[in-house]
């Protein structure tokens, strides 16, 4: 079924007002508390998107870590809607992000990698994709619906010069490594708003994002907790397939270096600072009387390995490690709260889910669905991934309990049943070619569609130098892992 590419209108005040009242009219979806399907009257509520940056499902005590890593999320999450099985569509921030904020694939929207990133055309070093301007974002749909918009996002790819300040009203920077300001600049911006109106806030925060140097006392906490796992000495090939934005710590040429137990740690170190920031955004929202009735999502941008296939960090894969993620949504009044439904969904699902919720008129083309309405397991439509660092050629689908992950420069697939090999080890090509026939077919008609509704090409847009120092410090402008079969390693 063919979806036509959507394109920007100005809306006149009468139009968008009968857009609204259709929207409105007799749903009692339009504010989750009404549970009688009588027409709603009170204010919309306050919409809270919370994106915790490389933080994996497995690491989060209510996905099943063991250890009390994540207290803040986990009481969260006893009273919202858990999605066991929620992905990202790309395994980095600049297409993930831009996937979340427009429900568009990667291939579509056209953020996709670092192709050109030693371009020195015009006198820039590094030349990147941006989001066009025809793309309708999340911020853009609730601010037609009245809602005023801000965000507060902590990784230095989220910029208006790369096009996601689109329909934000306010778009605040803050330093990766310092999530108290952060949070003291949300307080000020809470302050100063007013409750009367709805409003919408996007959070992006880095805790969890390497090179894993949280406080000492996050890691002492962390490495005492059984989800850690045991101790196990790093291969060779390992070692060397540190990135070196993560060889920063002191520990790292000694022995504990060479130990996976310790390097989990690490990582869970950070995991637990962002739930403690998690923690103080929740007490800001709550000590105004924010919280109670507004909706609220925490989720994740995207995963990280830990060389689970050999390899660390993120962006360079597509395996479940770099792609599986937290979802949460809280309901006011903690509607629904406790379910976990078992269905696949992704990041696609969250625009169009809080457009219904603020009953914001939706645009057309959109590939998510609202998270309220329940889906079967096996009935989930498949999933294109893509979006790899420095790669366009490497793709895949997940489909039911399958996945193919196909790399066109190489004529390499490999196909993995999810279901039996969580871990995605074993390649069953040629067990099951059947399978693979169909999922390579599928994947060839999905990219077609997103080709077809591409927006043409993506803005290219040079990075300053001082911000290419950044972004190197956080592992993005480095070489890629020095392993051949990195797009496709086992």
């Amino acid at each position: 079924m063919s979806r036509c590419r959507r394109r920007k209108r100005p809306t006149t005040p009468v139009v968008l007002g009968c857009l609204l009242a259709l929207a409105c009219q007799d749903d009692p979806r339009r504010h989750p508390g009404n549970q009688s399907g009588s027409p709603a009257t009170e204010s919309p509520p306050w919409v809270v998107l919370l994106v915790i940056d490389s933080l994996r499902a497995d690491f989060v005590g209510a996905y099943g870590f063991d250890g009390s890593l994540t207290p803040r999320i986990d009481e969260l999450a006893s009273r919202s809607i858990l999605f066991e099985n929620a992905y990202s569509v790309a395994p980095w921030t600049k297409p993930s992000v831009a996937s979340l904020l427009t429900s568009l694939s990667p291939e579509t929207h056209g953020v996709l990698d670092h192709d050109g990133r030693f371009d020195d055309s015009g006198g820039a070093r590094h030349v990147v994709d941006g989001l066009a301007p025809e793309a309708h974002t999340l911020a853009e749909g609730l601010a037609a619906a009245g809602y005023r918009t801000t965000a507060l996002v902590a990784n230095p790819w989220l910029r208006k010069t790369l096009g996601f300040a689109q329909g934000f009203d306010d778009f605040i920077r803050t330093p990766p490594a310092r999530s108290a300001e952060l949070v003291d600049r949300l307080g000020e911006q809470l302050d100063a708003l007013d409750p009367a109106q709805p409003h919408f806030l996007y959070i992006h925060l880095m805790d969890a994002h390497g090179p894993y140097d949280a406080p000492a006392a996050d890691f002492e906490a962390a490495s005492s907790m059984a989800g850690i796992g045991p101790k196990r000495a790093l291969t060779a090939a390992e070692r060397s397939a540190v990135p070196p934005y993560l060889r920063a710590g002191s520990w790292v040429a000694g022995a504990a270096g060479k130990d996976l137990a310790r390097w989990r740690a690490a990582y869970a170190a950070g995991v637990r600072a962002a739930d403690r920031t998690v923690g103080a955004i929740l007490d800001a929202l709550e000590a105004r009387g924010l919280l109670e009735h507004a909706v609220l999502v925490v989720t994740s941008d995207h995963g990280e390995e830990l060389a689970e296939h050999g390899g660390w960090d993120h962006g360079h894969t597509l395996y479940e490690e770099q792609l599986r993620i937290p979802l949460l949504l809280r309901l006011p009044g903690d509607e629904s709260g406790g379910r976990r439904p078992g269905a696949p969904v992704s990041l696609l699902d969250v625009m169009p889910t809080l457009l219904a919720i603020a009953g914001a008129p939706t645009s057309s083309g959109l590939l998510g669905r609202d998270l309220r309405d329940p889906a079967p397991v096996d009935g989930a439509p498949p999933l294109l991934v893509s979006g790899v660092k420095s790669r366009t050629g490497l793709h895949a689908i997940q489909s039911g309990r399958h996945k193919f992950v196909f790399d066109e420069d190489g004529g390499v697939g490999r196909l993995y049943d999810r279901q039996a090999d969580p871990a995605e080890r074993r390649d069953l090509s040629r067990q099951r070619p059947e399978t693979r026939t169909t999922l390579e077919r599928q994947l060839a008609r999905l990219r077609a569609d997103a080709a077809r509704d591409r927006f043409g090409d993506a803005p290219r847009v040079p990075l300053d130098p001082a911000l290419a120092v950044r972004l190197e410090a956080l592992g993005y402008l480095g070489e890629d892992p020095p392993n051949e079969e990195r797009a496709t390693r086992r």
